[in-house]
This record gives structure tokens, sequence and C-alpha cells, in this order.
């Protein structure tokens, strides 16, 4: 539901059901966006949407994130996970501007992301395994 095909959603549709819901918060990505959102006034350019998820996910602060870090995580947001967003109704990801807002049916399915814990400022990396503990 991009700007250019926004239309206002029911009270129905502005409830997720209990699939989209689980798929939503099963990426870490989406839940990230999910609590940037909500922690910076529920809007943000893409940009620095990327940014602070790039440093989530690789642990460090912003100002240490690669180019590649950054252009990986710009790029899967901008081309799968704001789009799956805003096609639930979530988020309004006006594409040309690259800005997403967060939406009344975010706010509605709010109290299911409380319950998750806020993404670290630094995650420690498991040594043998090379994965996130």
């Amino acid at each position: 539901m991009s700007i250019g095909t926004h239309h206002e959603r029911t009270e129905e549709e502005q409830t997720l059901n209990y699939n989209d819901c689980f798929d939503l918060l099963s990426n870490h990505r989406r839940r990230y966006t999910l609590h940037y959102l909500r922690q910076n006034g529920g809007q943000a350019e893409l940009g620095e949407l990327a940014e602070q998820v790039a440093a989530w996910e690789n642990g460090i602060d912003i100002e240490r994130i690669s180019y590649d870090q950054r252009k990986r995580v710009y790029t899967s947001l901008q081309q799968v996970h704001l789009p799956q967003m805003d096609e639930l109704g979530i988020v309004a990801f006006d594409e040309r501007e690259g800005v997403a807002t967060r939406t009344q049916t975010a706010t509605r399915t709010q109290a299911a992301t409380r319950t998750l814990p806020a993404p670290p400022q630094r995650r420690p990396r498991c040594c043998v395994t090379a994965t996130w503990c």
C-alpha cells in the first residue's frame, strides 16, 4: 500500500491476523524497523533506518558500519521488508521519497511487539560458530 495507492483502511484491516503478525515478527530487520519507528517519532528516512539496523545487526556503532553492511540492509529494506510491511498496513512506505511511517495498524499491534526485547546496542558473537548467540 505505497503512498501512490494508499486508501483508508477499515478497523478490521487495521488489525493483523495471527499468521501475518508472526510472519512480520519472524524477521529481525522488520522487528528492528518497528522498534526504530516506535522510538523515533514514527517516521524515518530509509537511509537512517538502514544505518541503525546495520549497526544493530553487526553489534557496532553507526559510525563504524561499512558501506557494504549499510548497502545490504538498505537494499533488503527497500525491496523486501518495507514493501511487505506496507502491504500489511504496518507502515506507509513512500518509495519515491524513501520514507517509512508507522501506521495505526502498527499501534494496534504494538502489544505483540512490546514483549520483544529491544535491539541491543552491541551483540556478542559466538566465537566458535560465528553466529549470533
